[in-house]
């Protein structure tokens, strides 16, 4: 690691500047006491006031770096932390207030006199540094603070813009240039983000604190968010994309799943989606938002839809002899009776499953029933997702306030719950307290009826507009509650029938 040429030179603390440019400042604040206030906050300050309260300034470390700026000013570009802590046990004016309690006194008398003037190094070129702080900040020794993963980032963005290729900054910093492009790519990735000038208060604010490594820098690393978006670097580091035209839709496309995935949500604390949410639920969210998104996410899935279909039966002739009503040997196929199996649906990036297809209602008397079933066939919870969490829900209390009236309990259920119309809630909490006069096996319906519980409240913040239903969930549902709905639509699971 080459050192920087420096000429030591004595420096008067209180009249030196911390440096705005600094990359522990990730809020970019511009004046002195917000950047005080920042570190006192963010990189524990509070702990270097105190060793230099006890121990003295002369014994605190290594002497701080200094630059004169073009105005004649004397920069901080190394060292402010310890200069930081040094000006508030110099002059406790500059604590803010919520900090002055855990600020302590000096325990020499003599420290204001003894600290008037300090020994310091001074460069005169910014540029002889900058390498040289990111790699003893990345491989801090003892008594060096390590850069977190973002002001890791911010030092390489910052070499980056100076005109450095990926290869230099590689050699200067002892890091892979794959972990530079990627360092690079997240931190331009929020850098988009922060130029959204359609922003609003509440977000612009959220930017302005730390932010670690998210859901979004690390979304566009999965694999069929790739082949989506196709959003890569280049050598020189700036963005590719062999699907996203120019650098307009790269824009637009990291604005729209930073609505999802980096800001929270209005009135909690979290994003909407996170690292384990379905890949297909968050391309959804964005296609739903954005033309280029949505563009990106139809050539896409017109791509993976053919290749996830079922292929043919092994031994089937290429002729299309089976087509035709015969078998590959010649003889004539006999279909089998009854209704006709139905294809499970192919979801992209969760493949075959079996929604709600190929449920009938065999009883009588509900024909609404038959309806919503013949609804939910033909539904895509991929693409209708509050399509299929309100048939879901309807379904299911369609299903139990039929059993429940044919096993004469209906008016025992109103007069319970205190209401002419009983709600879904309290028609599964009716049946579970009343399982064995109801289900031919009361043990396993009591089980299907309390995932039904947990179900429902969730398709109800769907059917609210509180919740946009999340693909995954759609589906886990579906497998756990589509064998419930198969025994009580084919009369196999009330006891009456």
């Amino acid at each position: 690691m080459t050192t920087p040429t420096t000429r030591e030179i004595l420096i008067n603390p209180m009249q030196v500047l911390l440096d705005t440019e600094n990359i522990r400042n990730i809020t970019g604040a511009k004046s002195q006491d917000r950047i005080r206030a920042y570190l006192l906050e963010e990189e524990d300050i509070v702990s270097v006031a105190e060793s230099i309260a006890e121990s003295g300034w002369d014994d605190i470390g290594e002497m701080p770096v200094v630059l004169e700026d073009d105005d004649g000013d004397i920069i901080v570009v190394e060292g402010n932390r310890r200069i930081c802590a040094l000006q508030m046990l110099r002059d406790r004016s500059l604590i803010p207030k919520e900090w002055r309690a855990h600020i302590p006194q000096p325990a020499d008398d003599d420290f204001v006199s003894d600290t008037e003037w300090i020994a310091a190094h001074e460069i005169t070129d910014r540029s002889e540094i900058d390498s040289f702080l990111g790699r003893r900040h990345m491989r801090a020794k003892r008594g060096v603070r390590h850069w977190s993963p973002q002001q890791i980032a911010g030092q390489i963005l910052k070499l980056h813009k100076q005109g450095q290729k990926v290869d230099e900054i590689s050699d200067q910093l002892s890091l892979s240039p794959a972990t530079v492009k990627k360092r690079i790519f997240e931190a331009k990735v929020v850098e988009v983000v922060k130029n959204d000038k359609t922003l609003t208060t509440a977000e612009k604010s959220y930017l302005k604190g730390r932010i670690r490594p998210n859901a979004l820098t690390r979304f566009f690393s999965i694999k069929p968010v790739n082949k989506v978006f196709d959003l890569k670097l280049d050598d020189k580091g700036k963005f590719k994309s062999s699907v996203l035209a120019h650098d307009r839709e790269v824009n637009e496309v990291i604005r729209v799943l930073a609505k999802g995935l980096l800001f929270p949500q209005a009135g909690k604390k979290s994003p909407r989606f996170n690292t384990r949410t379905s890949t297909t639920d968050i391309l959804l969210f964005a296609a739903g938002r954005s033309k280029i998104a949505k563009r990106c996410y139809d050539d896409w899935h017109a791509t993976v839809a053919p290749a996830a279909q079922p292929t043919a039966a092994k031994g089937a002739k290429k002729t299309g002899a089976r087509s035709a009503g015969k078998t590959a040997k010649g003889k004539a196929s006999t279909p089998r009776r009854g209704k006709k199996a139905a294809t499970p649906q192919t979801i992209p990036g969760i493949g075959p499953i079996d929604f709600y297809q190929g449920i009938h209602f065999t009883l009588t008397g509900a024909p609404v029933v038959a309806q919503i079933l013949r609804e939910l066939d033909g539904v895509r919870p991929d693409i209708q997702p509050v399509t299929c969490a309100v048939l879901q829900r309807a379904l299911f209390e369609c299903l139990l306030k039929w059993g429940i009236i044919k096993a004469n309990l209906w008016n025992d259920l109103k007069r319970e719950q205190k209401t002419a119309d009983p709600k879904l809630y309290e028609m599964v909490k009716f049946c579970i307290n009343n399982r064995k006069a109801l289900f031919v096996h009361p043990p396993a319906a009591n089980d299907y009826l309390k995932k039904l519980q947990k179900a429902r409240e969730y398709w109800n913040t769907c059917s609210h507009g509180t919740q946009v239903p999340a693909l995954s969930t759609l589906v886990d549902q579906a497998r756990d509650l589509r064998p419930f709905a198969e025994e009580l639509s084919g009369g196999r699971g009330f006891l009456h029938n």
